[in-house]
């Protein structure tokens, strides 16, 4: 069969399942329309099954290649599990594992769709969503940065709500908790090691597992009743100095690989190429909080559980979810990384060959931790993303618990008013090549900064109305411009200052600076906000101040002092 037929025949295939699949699912809902209750019995979890399983059947008979890539037979065991599933809860009988069966229908919609798109990679528009979702296009990178935000962010986001439901903490009690951030200044003594003794991968792997156990205690201590300061304390802090360097300690195992396997090619193309597996990141922020309501969702299936019975659900859900988010990290990390060698690029020829590197970031690169911290450059750096940590640090920690407590907004609206931020992330790092070209490093990291300033602006003055929904929707869309900038620029700064021998130092002080040191500083800030004037508003508002003036400091660093932010230069280097 020729590729023409092949492709053909896999665009039936495919769109057929989606049909099918799309009847499958509006088959699922509580009560179809007088008429079309025939569905119910067309559709049954063993009908529907076995008709999924016939069309998975025919895509791989109609492949041309006998030979049928990892990412195929992964998406076609994932797709057949789910089918059998179907057909042994539907079986079964036993109401809690009827109830998964709408997740393993909505697996079988997400493969045909992707499996559609894939098959449609000629047109224009599918072409672009193709490259990214399908095979040959560092998969298993992309979901291993999914995964690991997913378990981050779903602690760092939602843990206000959760334990300010699960354990009767208090807001600003929880303010204190946050404080606990600075621990992420480990980072600085981690960092290190991991270079001196080349374990990098080993360091992320194993620090991945233990702050994933440590978080879970939590669970425990929920079911003993106990809410004992010291010991949440306790626990919290041993989870912040463990997960702390794994994030930022991936960021070097995967700039490592890249610079193997792309070590032809321009700094700028792998720096684009960085761009966007890490954007899969930004996916894993935005739908941590959907997924745990997704799941929470399923198993109450609508049943009316009081606030307090529904909030510890909640909080179980979340803790199996950062789990088995974690334990699917770690297995892609253990297969499709490899460790830090000294036979790297050098960091010479890395300098070499980007246009915005030669143009912003510093000539010298340093060769051992000494030189790199008497650079002022790297402190003014690690400013600069400070005052972005303190500036959203505050929507941070408390953006749920202000949508959910002072609006009366449900948890579920709350997690999808988050999600939008990913459209706007996800285009910035889609063009950030041709944005760094114009603007410059130091442009995007003041992009950055206003951003997040006018993003807590907002929330200081949104009105109370029946399209609070709207307008926060379209606020996250700059929590989207200011992650995007901010990770693009800053990430590729600190590696850069690192030079060979320091990279993972480098961008252990960027995590420490962003996740460490502007979350304790936030922390005090809302604190003393909220214990002296007890308004919700006015911590956004002390929020929006500290970026307004932290932007200030930025101008007159990078625009009057150094001039690294003007224009002229930027066109000179596009001709």
């Amino acid at each position: 069969m020729n590729t023409k037929q092949k492709n053909v025949a896999h665009i039936g295939i495919f769109g057929l399942g989606t049909l099918l699949s799309v009847l499958g699912a509006y088959s699922m809902f509580p009560a179809p329309p007088n008429g079309l209750g025939i569905f119910r019995h067309l559709f049954a979890p063993t009908n529907y099954a076995l008709a999924m399983l016939i069309v998975l059947l025919a895509v791989y008979i109609t492949r041309k290649n006998a030979k049928i890539e990892l990412y195929h037979r992964g998406g076609g065991c994932i797709m057949a599990l789910a089918m059998v599933y179907m057909v042994g809860g539907s079986l079964c009988g036993i109401d809690m594992l009827l109830r998964f069966c709408k997740a393993a229908q909505h697996i079988s919609i997400a493969y045909c769709v992707v499996g559609l798109i894939l098959s449609l990679r000629f047109l224009p528009v599918f072409s672009t969503v193709a490259d990214e979702l399908g095979p040959n296009t560092h998969v298993g990178l992309k979901i291993a940065y999914y995964m690991l935000n997913i378990s981050i962010y779903a602690t760092h986001t939602f843990s206000t709500h959760f334990f300010n439901a699960a354990f009767n903490l208090s807001l600003a009690h929880y303010g204190w908790i946050t404080c606990l951030s600075s621990f992420y200044l480990v980072n600085i003594f981690i960092g290190p090691v991991a270079d001196k003794y080349l374990i990098t991968k080993k360091l992320t792997i194993t620090m991945s597992a233990i702050s994933t156990g440590v978080y879970s205690t939590f669970l425990i201590l929920r079911n003993m009743r106990k809410d004992n300061m010291i010991l949440m304390v306790g626990i919290f802090s041993l989870y912040i100095i463990t997960m702390s360097p794994v994030f930022s300690m991936f960021d070097v195992l995967v700039l490592n690989d890249l610079s193997k396997k792309y070590s032809e090619k321009a700094v700028e193309e792998r720096k684009q190429i960085f761009s966007r597996i890490r954007m899969w990141a930004s996916f894993g922020h935005a739908t941590s909080g959907m997924s745990i309501a997704y799941i929470h969702r399923i198993i109450t299936d609508g049943s009316g559980a009081s606030h307090t019975e529904s909030a510890n659900t909640q909080f179980t859900v979340l803790v199996c979810v950062i789990v088995a988010a974690s334990a699917i990290f770690i297995s892609i990390v253990s297969l499709c990384s490899s460790e830090v060698t000294e036979s790297r690029v050098d960091a010479a020829k890395e300098s070499a060959g980007g246009v915005g590197e030669a143009r912003d970031v510093v000539e010298a690169k340093s060769e051992s931790k000494k030189d790199l911290l008497r650079n002022p450059n790297f402190y003014a750096l690690l400013f600069s993303i400070t005052a972005i940590g303190v500036t959203r640090g505050i929507s941070s920690c408390f953006l749920v618990s202000y949508m959910s407590l002072y609006f009366k907004v449900a948890f579920s609206k709350v997690t999808s008013i988050l999600c939008v931020r990913t459209l706007t992330e996800m285009l910035v790092f889609y063009h950030s090549k041709h944005l760094l070209k114009f603007f410059g490093y130091h442009w995007l990291l003041f992009f950055a900064l206003g951003a997040a300033t006018l993003r807590e602006f907002n929330y200081a003055h949104m009105p109370d109305t029946k399209y609070i929904m709207y307008f926060a929707m379209a606020n996250e869309t700059l929590k989207g411009i200011s992650s995007a900038c901010l990770t693009f620029s800053a990430v590729n700064i600190a590696d850069s200052l690192g030079g060979k021998k320091n990279k993972a130092f480098a961008q252990t002080c960027y995590s420490a600076c962003y996740n460490g040191v502007s979350l304790l500083i936030s922390s005090l800030l809302s604190i003393a906000t909220l214990e002296l004037l007890q308004d919700f508003r006015s911590l956004f508002l002390m929020s929006s101040l500290v970026g307004f003036t932290s932007g200030c400091v930025l101008i007159i660093k990078y625009g009057l002092i150094d001039r690294s932010m003007g224009f002229s230069r930027q066109v000179k280097a596009m001709a």
